[in-house]
């Protein structure tokens, strides 16, 4: 048909007409095509520059970051609620808000002091905002002087016109240095947005000194409440399709697909390597090129070298993790596609030297690109169509990123980031579905259903996966996407992957690109031409062959699919024999050696032993008691609610381990900490809310929450109000008058034992509330640093109050720092070891297609973790309901929390058993049998090195753990399930790291160094894991001592014991894990604990001795 010239004439005149259609509908369309883009992000630098020295605003030496972007929520409320799309483009035209601005920041490294300036895409002034030390001093001013230097700075600097704004709220609040900042802000008069929406301007005063003028729209509370509904819908629809995308894609399509694929030696990874290499880079670059952006956010109290190790961290994590789904998916892909369809051209060699420019190749190609405008005329008419005759709403702005422009070198985001895409989501999408469905009904009959049923799933599950953007209704981009996923579908089952992946990449380079094209600076022009050049590469391929061809083609049938032959490998390699390991001698003194080492660690422990202090409350009540005490307090406060209307959600907050209690512990010592926990210091709670699930958006706003101190005594029962609710208007003096009378009777502080902070008032449509910060001066007086309350006032009652510390901000801003690397070695520690079992798990599933694998040891471990997972989800139902929102549908959040839970479980439960059933076959037959005195002792010996590893001098507080694990139906049976599997990870994990061992060093005979570092290297990324948390390592030369001590602690057990008897690994697993059980039982920390260890204890060591047992008799047989 490529050679047809009617052919090529109707496909041309079609992609002519779409593509000019398209582009005549695309200013009605985008809003973004209606600013005038003048300004560039070197115009905004070179600026924001003058200005900050004109306006002595931010640092003086300073480094810059600038985005360009929208301002999202003001589009989506007036599109949705306040006037649809031509009331947004009607107000910019108008020019009543900058929706589009540039921002830039000035910052500084270790400085507080930065700046912010705001300019409308034409280039002028917009805003500002200036943020300064809080031990800085300026003189205050009063508040009428105040207001007079924002407004008449604010006129001059931004060309506001104050007779357009009426002034609605002004809050001051005093800065540690006795600094004295205010706040005015306005609301326009001559322009307003629906029913309670507002245009706002926020002037701030610091001292002396006017550092931020911010115009910004109020969005009323009960938009952002039925937006959240709405996404709602959204995610759910996106989260049924992950479901499905995970279970027929990647475990059956890839998993399924590529163990089958394996056995009958169909799989070609070499090309497909390079690809995903390519690819996986490429999005790395991309997502690198936005690294300036990422300087908006950071925190100028981290190290700019921490910074950029985070950020390098993350996008190396998420490089690995992409190429390993990318190359997976092309593999599976490419093979299924060559053995489902033999007519198709093999897609690894479409483009080499002699195909590239043969009429099938040329004909996808250039068809490939001329289905774009298909695509875009589709697209654009569908979201004008719908939205004028169906009140559909679909934001445009989500088809493209405006920060593009922001970005060093915007094409090769838009190129980068489309190929990905399009190559990535065709592969995964249209190919391994329909290719498995093809493969399958020939296999098993009725292929043509197989083909069609497939030929649904995957537009259905492609346009849901697509469906998590904002739109309304929720199943407006399902409708949207499903039709060019059937013809994306037709089209591979004709052709292949290669029209498609170009027509999508095309596509996407469109919307990508297209704030690119929108800008009329000429530093942009070449970002233009690379574009260009860039998304016709396949052109330029199929041009380059044509210079080296005489004539087009056809080509050639050694090339279809169809001619593909495998390829027998070589001969795998002669496993050794089972038995060679028994030429291992253990020492004929190694119960001497035993004994008398135990002793000596025994003693060394008990002389260098420091008891651990634990500082955590004990959560003396259960579930069913809390609640029951949530409705007598309640009762007591004449609150009356029916169990038909409102819905009881129980929670436990458990707190965590952060700057407040390491600065108290510190700085102030642990007697004082102790007295702090629970009060200052946040720590176990009882959090029983009361909310509603139906009724319109306002009832569902109400929420009751009473919070129970771990004894049972009340702490508060908070309110939380919807806005527009009506309630009084006090002055500034009636509201602290109600909030030092609170103070009074709640707490016993009297007036003089307070000190104000802050005040704040929020004007909302029907009522004035009001928020005050006070320090407390009678509790404790802090050597720095502050015990601050915090009162909110609705109306004229007390709804909630806060006590919290205040820290220093140079204390607080080191810690940061500090985090933040502590963050990062965790993050690297974490994913080593998910990186490691996912190998591990892809290691066993290989061995298993190729026959060597223990199925009978798999299925029991299997049943065992899976009903475990599936029963600790059940019974955990209360723990996972207790943070659902009212805004959003109870079912859409049951679905998203309990199918990823039990999909999870399973998945986990299959990748740990599978590991099993591979590391228990390698398990050659012992050449000593230890008894179990000897594993004990053993064990002891472990114990006790490991504990002397963390006999350290205390310098964090320490927490026990598992308290959220009282906030389920039964938790007895959830602490024992979840330590039950806990003993399974671990034992199976470290029983394939030494078999692993066992592999490489042959057994410890050769390369003997590795039986010492990989050991090492293990134990260091497991307690790596916890650096910086509670009983964790806080510093580098802890982490290397007590991962030393772990590690020649695993290694002298592996070279001096276990190598001889691999049998022993679950039995001393479990005598480990069931001393750190006994350890903390008696600490009644949460109920039920002493119960739930002994059950554990019994259960782990009997399920060690019959798993042992199994593995001596199999290595019998």
């Amino acid at each position: 048909m490529f050679r047809k010239k009617i052919t090529w004439i109707v496909l041309t005149v079609l992609f002519v007409l779409t593509l000019g259609a398209s582009f005549s509908l695309f200013k009605n369309a985008f809003p973004i095509l209606n600013i005038d883009l003048k300004m560039s992000r070197q115009d905004a630098f070179d600026k924001s520059a003058i200005l900050s020295s004109k306006m002595n605003l931010g640092p003086i030496d300073y480094d810059q970051a600038a985005t360009f972007g929208s301002d999202n929520n003001a589009q989506n409320y007036i599109e949705l609620d306040a006037g649809g799309s031509k009331a947004f483009i009607e107000m910019l035209d108008k020019d009543i808000y900058k929706a589009y601005t540039w921002k830039v920041r000035h910052y500084k490294e270790n400085q507080v002091n930065e700046a912010w300036f705001m300019f409308s895409p034409e280039g002028e002034l917009y805003g500002f905002e200036e943020k300064l030390s809080e031990d800085l001093f300026l003189e205050p001013l009063s508040s009428k002087k105040a207001r007079k230097l924002a407004e008449s700075l604010s006129t001059d600097r931004c060309g506001i016109d104050f007779s357009v704004f009426e002034l609605v709220e002004e809050s001051e609040d005093i800065k540690p240095s006795e600094r004295l900042d205010r706040a005015f802000v306005y609301k326009r008069i001559d322009h307003s947005i629906g029913e309670e929406g507002e245009y706002r301007l926020k002037l701030i005063v610091s001292g002396n000194k006017l550092t931020a003028v911010k115009r910004y729209v109020k969005v009323p509370e009960t938009f952002k409440r039925t937006y959240e509904e709405m996404r709602s819908f959204n995610n759910t629809i996106a989260m049924i399709a992950s479901y499905g995308l995970f279970i027929f894609y990647i475990v059956g399509g890839i998993v399924v697909g590529l163990f089958i694929l394996n056995r009958q030696k169909w799989l070609l990874w070499k090309t497909a390597i390079y690809w995903a290499l390519f690819i996986s880079i490429l999005q790395t670059v991309s997502g690198l090129n936005f690294l300036p952006l990422s300087w908006l956010g950071y925190d100028t109290a981290i190290s700019t070298q921490n910074f950029l190790m985070q950020q390098i961290l993350y996008s190396l994590i998420n490089g690995i993790v992409d190429f390993i789904l990318i190359l997976l998916s092309f593999v599976a892909a490419e093979s299924l596609s060559r053995k489902a369809f033999p007519e198709h051209v093999q897609f690894w060699r479409l483009w080499s030297g002699r195909n590239a420019y043969t009429s099938e190749v040329a004909g996808q190609t250039i068809g490939g690109y001329l289905l774009i405008g298909v695509d875009l005329l589709f697209v654009t008419s569908f979201y004008m169509i719908t939205a004028n005759y169906f009140g559909w709403w679909v934001p445009t702005s989500t088809l493209f990123q405006p920060d593009m422009i922001a970005t060093p070198f915007p094409w090769l985001s838009a190129v980068g980031m489309s190929l990905h895409a399009g190559f990535w989501e065709e592969c995964l999408f249209r190919a391994v579905p329909l290719a498995g469905a093809a493969l399958i009904g020939r296999r098993y009959g009725n292929e043509k259903i197989w083909v069609i049923s497939a030929m649904l799933l995957q537009a259905i599950i492609f346009a849901g996966a697509h469906a998590n953007y904002p739109s309304y209704p929720a199943y407006s981009r399902l409708v949207e996407l499903i039709i060019p996923s059937l013809l994306f579908g037709f089209i591979y089952l004709k052709f292949g992957l290669l029209p498609v992946i170009i027509s999508h990449f095309g596509y996407d380079v469109v919307w990508f690109s297209m704030p690119i094209f929108t800008s009329v600076s000429s530093d942009l022009m070449f970002d233009k031409i690379m574009v260009f050049v860039l998304t016709l590469i396949p052109v330029w391929v199929v041009l380059r062959a044509k210079l080296k061809s005489k004539s087009l083609t056809d080509i050639d049938i050694s090339e279809y699919n169809k001619a593909f032959e495998v390829q027998d490998k070589a001969p795998l390699e002669v496993e050794k024999d089972q038995n060679e390991v028994e030429e291992l001698k253990i020492n004929k003194n190694y119960k001497r050696n035993l004994y008398s080492s135990v002793l000596v660690v025994l003693a060394v422990v008990f002389a260098a032993f420091n008891e651990k202090s634990y500082s955590n409350l004990s959560l003396e009540i259960n579930r069913s008691e809390a609640i029951s005490l949530s409705e007598k307090y309640l009762d007591q406060s004449g609150v009356k609610l029916s169990p038909d209307i409102w819905t009881c959600l129980s929670g436990v907050y458990t707190g965590s381990l952060d700057a407040d209690d390491k600065f108290i512990w510190k700085e102030e010592g642990e007697e004082v900490y102790n007295s702090l926990i629970g009060d200052y210091l946040s720590n176990v709670i009882w959090n029983i809310r009361y909310v509603k699930f139906d009724g319109d958006v306002n009832d569902k706003t109400e929420e009751y929450a009473v919070l129970i101190n771990p004894d049972g005594s009340l702490n508060q029962i908070r309110h939380k109000i919807p806005e527009n609710e009506s309630g009084a208007r006090l002055k500034e003096k009636s509201a602290r008058n109600i909030a030092v009378n609170y103070l009074k009777n709640k707490f016993g502080l009297s007036e003089g034992d307070i000190q104000d902070v802050s005040s704040e008032i929020s004007n909302l449509p029907n009522r004035d509330d009001w928020t005050f910060i006070f320090s407390d001066n009678a509790t404790h007086l802090l050597k720095d640093g502050d015990l601050r309350i915090k009162i909110n006032i609705s109306g004229d009652s007390v709804t909630s109050f806060k006590k919290y510390v205040y820290l220093p901000e140079e204390w607080e801003r080191k810690e940061k720092n500090n985090a933040t690397f502590a963050n990062m070695i965790k993050m690297v520690c974490y994913f080593s070891l998910v990186f490691f079992i996912l190998y591990a798990a892809a290691a066993s599933i290989a061995r298993w297609s190729k026959g060597k694998f223990n199925f009978k040891i798999f299925k029991f471990a299997f049943a065992v973790l899976s009903t475990l997972s599936i029963l600790n989800t059940i019974n955990s139902y209360p723990s996972m309901v207790s943070g659902f929102s009212s805004a959003k549908p109870f079912m859409n959040q049951i679905i998203m929390s309990l199918g990823g839970s039990f999909l999870y479980g399973i998945i986990f439960a299959f990748m740990v058993s599978a590991i099993l059933g591979n590391s228990s076959l390698k398990i050659k037959k012992s050449s000593h049998i230890f008894s179990y005195l000897e594993i004990a002792l053993l064990s002891i010996w472990g114990i006790c090195l490991m504990t002397f590893a963390y006999s350290l001098k205390q310098i964090n507080p320490l927490w026990i753990s598992g308290a959220g694990g009282a906030n389920v139906y039964f938790p007895v049976f959830g602490y024992v399930a979840s330590n039950i599997s806990a003993y399974f990870d671990k034992f199976i994990i470290l029983m394939f790291v030494l078999t692993l061992l066992n592999d490489i060093t042959d057994c410890s005979r050769r390369k003997k160094f590795l039986s010492f570092f990989l050991p090492l290297l293990f134990t260091a990324l497991i307690v790596g894991t916890e650096f910086g948390s509670s009983g964790g390592p806080d510093n580098m030369l802890r982490w290397f001592y007590i991962a030393m001590f772990y590690g020649a602690t695993l290694s002298g057990l592996y070279i001096s014991y276990i190598v001889y008897d691999m049998t022993i690994i679950p039995v001393v697993v479990a005598i480990v894990a069931s001393f750190e059980l006994a350890a903390l039982a008696g600490t009644g920390t949460y109920p039920g604990m002493l119960v739930s260890a002994i059950i554990s204890i019994l259960l782990i060591l009997f399920s060690s001795y019959k798993i042992r047992s199994y593995l001596l008799n199999n290595m019998e047989k």
